[in-house]
């Protein structure tokens, strides 16, 4: 891989999903192979370097006090091999020989809320020191901790664990301390800074890492280790050279990014406008204007197949809303759906004292709304026992939040028997009635709905309505999935933090109801809708997808 190709097929890289990032770790691993700049052989060899700094390394250890052991120096010898031939002048090193370990060991000293700043490892990121959080420990504590040795302009810090890997170059004048988990590298005369805490960010040495780091749920390496990893070193000068060219790239790396954020946020602004447009439309001639505008722009307006969700939500209440397909007054009236209703279950009650005229919105003068109870029957749920294997040797579907990820449910990941069935609180649900989740962490953002194909059982986290009109069970889904925002906002959250939606709240909700033929035109328009949508986000996949393979078609020729 060499800089020229990297440079021609920057664009390409950079226009990919996740590009930047991987723009980042291709500019790294070519500084760390010394494919970035030009060798020169009138720089100092690496190896002469590291023999001054050998004798450098001792006298400061002596002069300054520092409580560190000092290793013996030695070459690194031919039997040990890294993944990439080492450019001439270079040579191989371990860590210890290139800089002072200043490690700071114990517990963290006592804070107090000012003083001396107290840099922790949440406070180095890749490649800078981040203001927050800001934490301070007094004067006194600032001298008996930090005896190992006080930070200095031109340090590199290594954070050793949560999170491992991270490295900076102090850029601090004023005075400040290092808590633990932070090893101080202090380069020796031979060794850039800068250089070094590229190298440390680059995939290979993160790699390196990996390979020695331990634990469980927070991996670390210990300073002993860290010591011994063998880098490859280049002349100073070509150092310094490196992190130029690294500064630069990186610089346009940020330019990359900063304008694609820009255009991001037009779009988002833009597909914001679109979707609103076709919210307040009034007409169906406007409606279908919004529409072709939406179909025609949409991969301009959106770059990410994920925010089709929020068009396709916007299908869904501009349903709720009556605003999806014209009225007929030819179609009978509401009325009568509500007798025939009546006629369904006569313990509904009075059907006049049921219907309302306002709700949520202004719904269309043939319309109605009704409280969702009206609709069916309420059944519960609930778990045979799991001690009992012939309770879960059948062949009944036992519906559960896990299987509510499709609109029409007609199996389950679990069964239960007959004998299940009749040992436990849960109950058959009849095919067309509507599932519902009403307990669970999902309810923090979503409110699966969906329609039985087949007769099924369900779980005590779940809620069912058997409708006395199952030919409106496309509807009921359409209506309920619209309204998903009004039905999240009676989300109840409990101490530690579980979602309930209360069953009294969710089915005295207002469902905006229209005649029965309405109903089949406004399901017909979405589904017509959806279709669009479907096209849309393959669109949007097949578009990314090219400019994944591109991306990977232009590093793939980038022979490392």
């Amino acid at each position: 891989m060499d800089l020229k190709t990297f440079l021609e097929n920057f664009d390409a890289i950079a226009e990919a999903p996740g590009g930047i990032p991987k723009l980042r770790s291709l500019i790294l691993d070519l500084a760390v192979r010394g494919k970035l700049v030009a060798q020169n052989p009138e720089d100092e060899s690496a190896i002469e370097a590291l023999e001054r700094m050998q004798y450098e390394k001792v006298g400061t250890i002596k002069a300054e006090g520092y409580r560190t052991k000092n290793k013996k120096f030695s070459l690194i010898n031919d039997e040990y091999k890294i993944d990439f031939p080492l450019p001439k002048g270079w040579t191989l090193a371990e860590l210890d020989e290139l800089c002072i370990f200043i490690d700071y060991r114990g517990k963290t000293p006592p804070k107090v809320n000012s003083g001396i700043r107290l840099i922790t490892a949440k406070n180095v990121r890749d490649g800078f020191i981040k203001a927050e959080p800001e934490e301070f420990i007094n004067e006194e504590t600032y001298h008996n901790w930090m005896t190992r040795g006080f930070p200095k302009e031109g340090d590199v810090l290594f954070t050793t664990e949560a999170p491992l890997g991270k490295a900076a170059v102090v850029d601090i004048e004023e005075r400040f301390a290092l808590a633990q988990r932070i090893i101080n590298l202090r380069p020796l005369s031979g060794v850039y800074g800068y250089f070094l805490m590229w190298l440390i960010l680059s995939p290979w040495f993160q790699n390196e890492l990996q390979e020695r780091a331990t634990g469980m749920t927070a991996t670390g390496i210990k300073a002993a280790k860290l010591k011994l990893i063998r880098i490859p070193l280049p002349p100073l000068a070509e150092q310094k050279r490196i992190v130029e060219k690294v500064d630069e790239l990186m610089g346009l790396c940020d330019r990359y990014e900063a304008a694609k954020q820009t255009r991001d946020k037009l779009r988002q602004k833009l597909r914001g406008s679109a979707i609103a447009s076709l919210m307040n439309t009034e007409t169906d001639e406007e409606l279908d204007a919004a529409w072709t505008f939406v179909r025609d722009n949409w991969c301009e307006l959106s770059q990410h197949p994920e925010d089709v969700k929020d068009l396709r939500q916007s299908v869904l209440e501009l349903a709720v809303r009556g605003k999806l397909v014209h009225q007929n007054s030819s179609e009978g009236e509401v009325t009568d759906l509500i007798e025939l209703m009546l006629s369904k279950a006569s313990f509904l009650g009075n059907s006049k004292n049921s219907l309302l005229s306002s709700g949520f919105w202004e719904i269309p003068e043939n319309w109605s709304w009704l409280p969702l109870f009206q609709f069916g029957q309420i059944i519960g749920g609930g778990t045979p026992s799991k001690g009992d294997p012939d309770f879960w040797s059948g062949d009944i579907p036992w519906v559960s939040p896990k299987d509510m990820k499709v609109d029409y449910i007609e199996s389950s990941q679990d069964f239960i028997s007959e004998k299940g069935l009749n040992n436990s609180t849960t109950k058959l649900v009849h095919e067309g009635s509507i599932l519902m989740v009403i307990r669970g962490m999902i309810l923090a953002h979503s409110f699966p709905v969906a329609v039985t194909r087949k007769q099924v059982t369900i779980n005590q986290d779940m809620k069912a309505l058997m409708l006395f009109l199952p030919e409106m069970s496309d509807y009921l889904l359409i209506c309920l999935k619209g309204l998903k925002r009004v039905f999240l906002n009676l989300v109840e959250r409990s101490s530690h933090g579980t979602c309930r939606l209360p069953a009294e709240k969710l089915f005295s909700q207002l469902i905006p109801l229209p005649p029965l033929a309405e109903q089949k035109r406004i399901v017909a328009k979405v589904d017509e809708l959806m279709q669009l949508c479907d096209q849309l986000e393959a669109s949007l996949r097949q578009s990314q997808q090219r400019a994944e393979s591109l991306a990977a078609s232009a590093i793939s020729h980038l022979t490392i």
